[in-house]
Parts: C-alpha cells; structure tokens; sequence
C-alpha cells in the first residue's frame, strides 16, 4: 500500500519526471485541484465536493480494473477525511484548512528535510501515509 500511495503521490505532482516533487509543483497543483473542486465557487469545498474529487482520481486508477471492496473502502476513508480536515466543524473545508493539510502531508513526507520529496523520503515513513 506504500508503494501505492508513493506512487500515485510522485505521478500526480512530480510535473517535471525528474523524480523530486517540490515545493513549486505541488503547491499549484494543490491549487488547482482546490479551484477545480470547488464546484460552486464558493471558497469552499463541501463533503460532497470533496468525495467526488477523490471518487473521479480513483476512478482513473481504476480504469483498467473492476470496482472493488477497496474502492468501496476509500470511499468511505474519503468521508472520514473530509470530516477530519474541517477543524471549525463547519461542515465545509475551507481553502486554509485545505492548505494545513497540503503543508502537513508535504512536511511529513519530506523525511530528509531537504525541501522536497523523493521515493526514498515514502520508503522511509513510518506507517503507510504521511
């Protein structure tokens, strides 16, 4: 599941291929997803729009494969993380909760503290996530 998480993590922001993700490439991506998420433009994401951005990534990692229990799984992870990201308890994820995330997950990753990430900063994580 590491390897999983490591590599969707490297393919999705990792713009250039050269195998490091940094800072400014994971910082617009990250923004644009949020821009793209936000569905009705309020500044903000629902439950609902947040599910459905995870749901559709998924989907496309699913492609060549049938629906399974693990898909069904994530989905409701989907929920549970909505639900955790949103501190005011507002029922919305705001653009700076949304951010937290982003920094944490990015600062957890980077295991060498050398401002980016690699495969080796994944491998090295304790757990299976940052």
């Amino acid at each position: 599941m590491r390897q999983r998480f490591r590599d969707n993590f490297l393919q999705q922001y990792d713009t250039n291929r050269d195998g490091t993700v940094t800072r400014a490439e994971y910082d617009p991506i990250r923004a644009e997803t949020f821009r793209r998420t936000d569905a009705n433009k309020d500044g903000s994401l629902s439950e609902v729009e947040y599910v459905a951005e995870y749901a559709g990534r998924l989907r496309l990692q699913y492609a060549a494969r049938e629906i399974d229990d693990a898909f069904l799984r994530s989905i409701v992870q989907a929920s549970q993380r909505f639900e955790s990201i949103d501190r005011d308890r507002n029922l919305l994820i705001s653009r700076e909760e949304y951010d937290t995330v982003a920094n944490r997950t990015f600062s957890r990753a980077d295991t060498n503290r050398d401002g980016t990430v690699t495969a080796p900063d994944w491998d090295a994580l304790p757990g299976v996530h940052p």
